[in-house]
């Protein structure tokens, strides 16, 4: 394949994980301000992670070794199970082209605040390896790469 240099692994490592953040946000929002209507525009940003890490070219796996990537992926894997359970209660419907929000009732107000909570503390632990990952990328001699 097309040999990735080390700066270029290290930035779309970090470009995933900011995209992350900014999914948080975007998340937050939605819910501090019920702004129901914009979890649609959300809706798929989840997998950018997903199309990076499992990306072969980046040699993630080689590079952070077996034990660290397992950990950053079972992590993620959580975080974007715990978003898709807060965009179905949004969203009837998840696999049509044209996504309708539901009504949302204060019982669902409270399952989704709920839920983003578990959400943050996947985040915290998710952030936590993925400094690691980066730490380590860092470390490593340009001749891994």
């Amino acid at each position: 394949g097309l040999k990735v240099s080390k700066s270029e692994t290290i930035n779309a490592f970090k470009s995933i994980t900011n995209h992350q953040n900014f999914v948080m946000a975007r998340i937050k929002n939605c819910i501090r301000h019920e702004r129901d209507k914009e979890i649609v525009d959300i809706v798929g940003e989840e997998n950018k992670f997903d199309d990076v890490i499992s990306d072969a070219s980046y040699k993630f796996q080689e590079l952070l070794g077996s034990i660290l990537y397992s950990e950053v992926i079972k992590n993620y894997y959580l975080w974007k199970d715990t978003c898709t359970s807060i965009y179905k209660i949004y969203i009837r419907d998840l696999d049509t082209k044209r996504l309708k929000v539901n009504k949302i009732s204060d019982m669902d107000r409270e399952i989704i605040k709920s839920k983003f909570d578990d959400l943050e503390n996947i985040q915290k632990i998710l952030t936590q390896y993925c400094d690691t990952a980066i730490a380590r990328l860092n470390a490593l001699g340009d001749d891994k790469f």
